[in-house]
């Protein structure tokens, strides 16, 4: 069904004369006040009724080009509206001319040529609501050389959607083959019936969905070959459907292009979720919700002896194949779930052992837990999980008795404040600046839980054969900070403090060089990956 949709505007130029200048023109012409009124036909250029006629609204804005070569770009503005807003008094400043042209909505970027070729854009998002378009996607233009009417012709043609779900927040309509929905294109009057040529130009149009309706997207006119995609889409959820059927669409098309009923809709329904994306966990109390670690097959280093099976990782612990990985302090009444950045959401069954979708926060799972930081470890969207609550975080010196219990922040960052730091000596090497982390497993399981006595050590993912890397600055993002479990006992993949804090290249211990300050252990994201340092490292005189 096509529908025409017009709006015819009256000029009248009023007596008084301003000389102010255009805010967003190139003219240096007298500006002169003139007063537009605005009234249609039916179907709207601002927003639908129920009768499809135009409803202004004293936010709109129109751009006029007026002067010489059209090179004034003036905003008029609604001051009034009456017959329910099928009427318009649209006012604002122009240079007096022979010819006018303007475009509906304003835009900002919008330009012409002298011989009137104006350019705009047709946004791909579009904020439509139920029962009509997005205020700012119908685009349209106007021409007057002669006469007192100034008659607004619409650039494209509309694509509706009827959804009778109540639960989809999001649509989308993407072009399949060639063609552009929407972008930036220059548009010819054309003696009323606007052409439009595309320069640059998006396959899709988009808008947010709030309950059921019939949306309204518009898009520029052109013949679709390989037909349509309509994505539909609700926290956590995706439903697609295609139509490869050729479409020719012409400017002022209002075309019916599927109706989606709730019981169809509710089959297509698909988790929308890709490993990689973003994921965060809630429903903590002592701890506030937090990013969850991605851990990529790369995640360790493959090269190292033991971590380049996928299924451990290198891990002295148990095996298990997990992708996401969080240090989070747990309270005794939490019910923890995993939420995307898309709205997917996820929570552990009640033995602590498994990972599956769930449909909303309330479906988290309560695992009657010691208030206490645990390593929480899962493969999205479904499969494997393990708790383990960390019972002691250690810095160890490598073969010495130097060894100093980390203290809990929060967000799984362990510390120690004011720590002076220590190095080893021995008769073959007279400074010892060797160091890892040592961290204590004493529990594991869900709502039951278990006695789990397992000491893991946590080492430099790239400290391959002994070979030191020296820290250049406290520079926690440094890679040679990164921190990763591994199997062995042995002090093959340790830490190094570095010049920066002894000299390590003495042939003696230094005397009188002693140092303190901060050890932090971040097992979370802040910086990209498990990191550690020593931060507000000063001489302890």
């Amino acid at each position: 069904m096509k529908r025409l949709f017009i709006i015819m505007a009256a000029l009248a130029v009023a007596a008084s004369c301003s000389k102010q200048e255009a805010e967003n023109g190139t003219s240096n012409d007298e500006l002169v006040k003139m007063t537009f009124t605005a009234e249609s036909t039916p179907l709207t250029k601002t927003a639908l009724d129920a009768n499809f006629h135009i409803t202004w609204s004293t936010s709109d804005k129109i751009n006029v080009f007026s002067g010489d070569e059209f090179t004034t770009k003036t905003d008029f503005t609604v001051t009034g509206t009456e017959s329910n807003a099928h009427i318009a008094t649209v006012e604002g400043l122009a240079s007096q001319s022979g010819s006018y042209y303007a475009l509906f909505p304003a835009q900002e970027g919008a330009s012409i040529t002298s011989a009137g070729v104006i350019t705009a854009t047709l946004p791909a998002a579009q904020n439509a609501t139920a029962g009509s378009f997005g205020p700012e996607a119908n685009i349209s233009v106007a021409s007057i050389s002669s006469g007192n009417d100034l008659v607004f012709k619409n650039v494209g043609a509309l694509l509706a959607i009827n959804i009778q779900a109540t639960d989809v927040t999001g649509l989308k309509v993407e072009a399949l083959g060639s063609g552009s929905l929407s972008g930036t294109a220059t548009i010819n009057y054309n003696s009323g019936s606007p052409a439009s040529t595309v320069t640059t130009g998006n396959s899709y149009v988009e808008t947010t969905v709030s309950g059921a309706g019939i949306y309204y997207l518009v898009a520029y006119p052109g013949t679709y070959t390989g037909g349509f995609k309509i994505t539909l889409t609700k926290p956590g959820y995706i439903a697609t459907m295609t139509n490869t059927k050729s479409l020719t669409l012409d400017r002022n098309d209002n075309v019916l292009l599927a109706t989606v009923p709730a019981a169809d809709l509710s089959e297509k329904w698909k988790l929308d979720f890709t490993p990689g994306d973003s994921v965060t966990i809630k429903g903590l109390t002592l701890d506030a919700e937090q990013e969850v670690t991605y851990i990529s097959s790369t995640y360790y280093d493959a090269t190292m002896e033991g971590r380049s099976s996928s299924s451990n990782r290198g891990d002295a612990t148990d095996a298990l194949d997990y992708n996401y990985e969080v240090w989070a302090k747990l309270g005794t009444t939490d019910k923890i779930y995993f939420e995307t950045e898309k709205g997917a959401r996820f929570a552990i069954n009640t033995d602590g052992t498994a990972v599956a979708p769930i449909s909303s926060a309330d479906e988290g799972t309560a695992l009657s837990v010691s208030d206490s930081p645990y390593r929480i470890r899962i493969k999205l969207p479904e499969g494997s999980a393990e708790i383990l609550r960390v019972g002691i975080v250690n810095y160890s010196v490598y073969t010495t008795s130097i060894s100093q219990q980390l203290t809990y922040d929060s967000k799984g960052t362990w510390k120690a404040d004011n720590y002076v730091i220590q190095y080893g000596v021995q008769s073959w090497d007279p400074i010892l600046t060797r160091y890892h982390f040592s961290i204590w497993f004493n529990w594991k399981g869900g709502k039951t839980g278990a006695n789990y006595n397992v000491w893991q050590n946590y080492g430099a993912c790239n400290v391959v054969n002994n070979s030191k890397l020296m820290p250049a600055s406290d520079d926690l993002r440094l890679p040679y900070y990164y921190v990763t479990p591994y199997k062995s006992s042995n002090w093959d993949e340790v830490f190094y403090m570095g010049s920066w804090i002894y000299d390590t290249t003495a042939s003696t211990a230094p005397a009188n060089s002693s140092k303190k300050g901060t050890i932090s252990l971040h097992m979370n994201s802040t910086y990209g990956h498990f990191t550690q340092g020593f931060t507000n490292v000063v001489d302890n005189n």
